[in-house]
C-alpha cells in the first residue's frame, strides 16, 4: 500500500438562505457572476478617435444575459449577438416575466447602428426560419409539447418563453471598423 501527501481540493462555496418565492433572483445572478464573469478585451481603434467608447447603449432588462456579441464580419460590420433569459417559468414574479429587447437602440450609436437583423440557429448554421420549416411536428405525437416562436423579423422584439437562449446576426453600420 501506498501513502503520499494526498490531493487536496480548494474551492469557494456560496451560501444563501432565501425564501424559495425570490431565491432564484439571488442564486441565477450570483451563478453568472461567478461562472460567466465579463472578459476584458482589447482592440485597435482608428486614430481619429478620441475618448472612450462603451458599445451598449441601454441596459438590457434584469432578467436577459448578453451571451455571446462576436464579429463576425468588418466589411461590411456583421455580429453574431446571443441572448438568454435567464430564469425559468415560475422562479421569480417578476424575472420569470417575458423581456423586451430592442437590437436598435441596444448599441451606443457611437459604436454600431443596427441596420437589420436575423435570427438564426444558436450556431449560427442557419436561419431560424429554414430550422422551422424542416421541423417534425411534436404536437401530434405529444399534446403537451409547447411549439418555438416564429423568427424574429425586426429589430424589436420580446422573449416570451423562459429560460431560452436566442442568436442572431445583426448587420450594422460601424464607426469602429472604418
Amino acid at each position: 500500500m501506498k501513502s503520499g501527501p494526498g490531493l487536496v481540493v480548494r474551492g469557494t462555496h456560496y451560501v444563501s438562505l432565501e425564501p424559495p418565492a425570490s431565491a432564484a433572483s439571488v442564486w441565477r445572478p450570483l451563478a453568472d457572476r461567478v461562472f460567466a464573469g465579463p472578459h476584458i478585451s482589447f482592440g485597435a481603434l482608428p486614430s481619429s478617435f478620441q475618448g472612450q467608447l462603451g458599445a451598449l447603449g441601454t441596459e438590457l432588462p434584469a432578467n436577459l444575459q448578453l451571451m455571446t456579441l462576436q464579429t463576425l464580419s468588418t466589411s461590411p460590420a456583421t455580429l453574431l449577438l446571443r441572448l438568454s433569459h435567464q430564469f425559468g417559468i415560475g422562479e421569480d414574479p417578476s424575472l420569470s416575466q417575458p423581456a423586451s429587447v430592442d437590437l436598435a437602440a441596444l448599441f451606443s450609436a457611437a459604436a454600431f447602428k443596427v441596420t437589420s437583423a436575423t435570427e438564426v440557429s444558436l450556431t449560427n448554421n442557419a436561419p431560424k426560419a429554414t430550422i422551422l420549416k424542416q421541423k417534425f411536428n411534436w404536437t401530434k405525437v405529444a399534446k403537451t409539447f409547447s411549439p418555438l416562436h416564429l423568427p424574429c423579423t425586426c429589430l424589436a422584439f420580446a422573449l416570451h418563453l423562459p429560460c431560452i437562449c436566442l442568436a442572431f446576426v445583426l448587420h450594422c453600420h460601424s464607426l469602429i471598423y472604418h
